[in-house]
């Protein structure tokens, strides 16, 4: 038995080539994502062991604090 893979038809390619741009920041976005949570893992592995935090309402404080930071950070940099 012959096996034979899985092919991209022409027009896949020819009708997918347009998207890669745009998925292109989605793609490094998740990877940087990915390549911080892993390397805070290692190299701070004391936020393991510690107690989830008691105060919620201080968590979304700093979630929010942390995304206008960067809503500034874009407005300075001109969204560069």
């Amino acid at each position: 038995m012959v096996q034979t893979r899985p092919r991209l038809s022409r027009r896949t390619l020819v009708f997918g080539l347009p998207l890669v741009p745009v998925l292109v920041p989605y793609a490094l976005s998740l990877a940087a994502a990915s390549f911080l949570y892993v390397s805070m893992a290692d190299l701070i592995p004391g936020l393991h062991r510690t107690q989830p935090e008691s105060n919620p309402v201080r968590q979304v404080v700093l979630v929010g604090l942390g995304l206008l930071t960067m809503v500034l950070m874009g407005e300075v940099t001109g969204g560069r």
